[in-house]
């Protein structure tokens, strides 16, 4: 059941048989009960639904009395007949192959292969010209941002359309890595010894300076000009 709600071929044959049931006088086929009937349909319990389905798009399509007895027998013909005549390459029935042959998905095919065709004969053009435009078509109902798009049906399945040319996938944007650090020209303990091994030489150099700093500019000083005590002092020694 979950392989036949993914084709979207059966919402399409339910949505055709719901627009042009009164004009092309189609059964009016909801979406469950026709996957029930291409589940239940077998050769000894036949599908009442398709039965009728078949029968009544074949008889707008081919100019010949079908019934419940000979429509798969005219389903094959008519599409043999297309083959060769029309040129088309769609052809389930090869090899001798008989509709109780085919499986279920080519059951759903050959089913909106020929709600197709019953489409392109004259009698269609005459019923859509009283018909309302709007009615005819299923707008989506959205689109994403891969390109897909998205069909809701009746009220009870929405469907995913795959877009004919998927857009590539967006590259992440990669940040460049960042640079490494470069190398200080010294480190703090480089420096710091810098510093210590600078303050002896600076300590060098103001010693140098005071040592080459002269004690006496080699002048004698003048002396004191001596007071009168003093030589009565010198005197009396």
């Amino acid at each position: 059941m979950d392989e036949i709600r993914s084709w979207w071929e059966v919402p399409c044959i339910a949505h055709f048989c719901h627009i042009f049931q009164k004009p092309l006088k189609l059964p009016d086929v909801e979406i469950e009960e026709l996957e029930d009937a291409l589940l239940l349909d077998d050769v000894t319990n036949p599908s009442l639904v398709l039965t009728e389905l078949f029968t009544t798009l074949l008889n707008g399509i081919i100019d010949k009395p079908i019934t419940e007895d000979n429509w798969r027998m005219f389903a094959k013909l008519h599409v043999e007949w297309r083959c060769e005549y029309l040129n088309d390459k769609w052809n389930p029935f090869g090899e001798n192959r008989e509709f109780k042959d085919l499986t279920i998905r080519q059951k759903v095919e050959l089913l909106y292969h020929l709600c197709h065709w019953r489409l392109e004969l004259a009698d269609v053009a005459d019923h859509l010209r009283t018909m309302d435009g709007p009615s005819l078509r299923v707008d989506p109902v959205g689109k994403d941002i891969e390109g897909y798009t998205y069909w809701y049906f009746y009220g009870t399945r929405l469907y995913k359309e795959a877009p004919l040319n998927p857009p590539k996938p967006r590259k992440k944007k990669t940040r460049a890595p960042p640079a490494p650090p470069t190398a200080p020209s010294s480190t703090p303990a480089q420096a710091k010894g810098h510093r210590k091994s600078s303050t002896p030489n600076t300590l060098a150099k103001g010693k140098s300076r005071r040592q080459a700093t002269p004690t006496s500019t080699g002048r004698k000083r003048k002396q004191k000009p001596r007071s009168r005590k003093q030589e009565v002092e010198e005197d009396g020694e």
